[in-house]
């Protein structure tokens, strides 16, 4: 045994002595096995120091500490359910333990049980209130829950610790974008930009935002910055055609619409918006290949997309008008 591990040890027991003095042999031996284990760990050999681990608790049943180490040497190995219930009983026996509810969140995410991880982080920030990740990790389940009402407060916590977060931003902007409160949407995503800068990331839900409260001309400028920046941009695209569709250019629109289907020919929804830019172009000119052309690309959206009753219904109209 090295001289470190024999100083960590020492320490260890050292820590741990006021457990042997409230305990008979059996605490006595389970420490004892539980420091063991912690060395075990500490050298990678984690099977060993389960087994370690499992004669503390033959010795002591309610050894908080033993428990715990299982939950994380579980954790490791990405062995989540076995965590799960190791850190669920070390929480059981240590209700103050913030470490171990923490914990117990983040496997339960790992096992998609989001009602059961929402419920440990929340416990762990009733431990530290000042803990920005406890209440962020609580916010994130509830949000993947679509249950908003406890997202948003636990979010809001977290940005009382923590004001300058764009991630709080991002997140509270998908939320009210979901529950289309609309400028409340358009506040968080301005937030977050004005602190990361022209990122398409954060400019494209913006830009949705100001499209859902008609604000056309707001969105056209993200927009066009965002082509500017990734001109692969098949969505930046399609939404700039519609800006510009409603703001009374539909021929310009044909143009970003095109982009879109020449980046994504499967798109329906790229063919769909390029025959009404089409047909709205024609009904600024009468030019009937335009009419054409729309009607043409209204097929072929509906051809990748069966499911479009009443695009079917215009297509029979306008055919009429060929």
């Amino acid at each position: 045994m090295s001289v470190n591990t024999c100083i960590k040890r020492f320490c260890l027991l050292a820590a741990v002595s006021v457990l042997i003095v409230a305990g008979g042999c059996g605490r006595h031996r389970a420490v004892e096995l539980y420091v063991d284990a912690v060395m075990l760990n500490d050298l990678d050999q984690r099977d060993k120091a389960l087994r370690k681990l499992d004669g503390a608790l033959i010795n002591d049943r309610s050894f908080a500490l033993a428990y715990s180490l299982k939950g994380d040497i579980y954790q490791r190995q990405g062995n989540y359910e076995m965590s799960s219930k190791a850190y669920e009983r070390a929480t059981e026996l240590n209700p103050m333990s913030f470490k171990d509810f923490y914990n117990l969140g983040i496997v339960n995410v790992h096992l998609e049980r989001l009602r059961k991880a929402a419920n440990a982080f929340v416990a762990a920030s009733e431990i530290d209130p000042q803990s920005y990740d406890s209440h962020y990790q609580a916010g994130v389940c509830y949000q993947k829950l679509k249950d908003f009402a406890n997202a948003i407060p636990c979010y809001n916590k977290a940005r009382q610790i923590k004001p300058d977060s764009t991630e709080i931003d991002k997140m509270l902007g998908e939320i009210f974008t979901e529950l289309e409160d609309y400028d409340k949407a358009v506040s968080e995503y301005r937030r977050a930009l004005e602190r990361e800068g022209n990122k398409p990331e954060l400019m494209m839900p913006l830009a949705t935002a100001y499209l859902r409260l008609e604000r056309y001309n707001a969105a056209k400028e993200l927009l066009n910055a965002v082509v500017d920046l990734e001109p692969a941009n098949k969505m930046a695209h399609q939404y700039l055609g519609f800006a510009v569709i409603k703001t009374g250019n539909p021929q310009a629109a044909v143009g970003h619409y095109l982009q879109a289907v020449d980046l994504d020919y499967t798109d329906w929804m790229a063919h769909k918006g390029l025959g009404v830019a089409y047909l709205l172009s024609y009904g600024q000119t009468g030019d009937k290949s335009l009419l054409k052309k729309g009607v043409d690309q209204w097929k072929l959206s509906l051809k990748l997309n069966p499911d479009q009753p009443q695009l079917t219904r215009m297509i029979s109209k306008y055919q009429s008008l060929l």
